[in-house]
């Protein structure tokens, strides 16, 4: 089992879309994936003391996708289209 999942982590790429991480998690008990975008600033893993907001992005029926390609569409709206652009967020 160990090294089925070595060899998984070794060959598995991660897909970026702008400047988010793409992350599949399951959905179901059956196994079944789904995708969602992750953005972590970059001292996010240089200062593991630092406390960091998390901020959960709920799209609207208009940005609904399938898979990987259907994050395509979320890029464009809102917060995940600021990520995307680089523009920061307000204080």
């Amino acid at each position: 089992m160990f090294l089925l999942v070595a060899i998984y982590a070794g060959t598995y790429a991660q897909t970026v879309i702008g400047r988010q991480n793409v992350d599949q998690y399951p959905m179901n008990q059956f196994g079944d994936l789904t995708y969602g975008l992750t953005y972590l600033p970059a001292s996010y893993a240089t200062n593991p003391t630092k406390k960091y907001a998390l901020i959960v992005f709920l799209h609207g029926t208009g940005e609904a996708g399938t898979g990987v390609a259907g994050l395509n569409t979320l890029i464009g709206a809102a917060l995940p289209q600021r990520m995307r652009m680089g523009s920061t967020l307000p204080p």
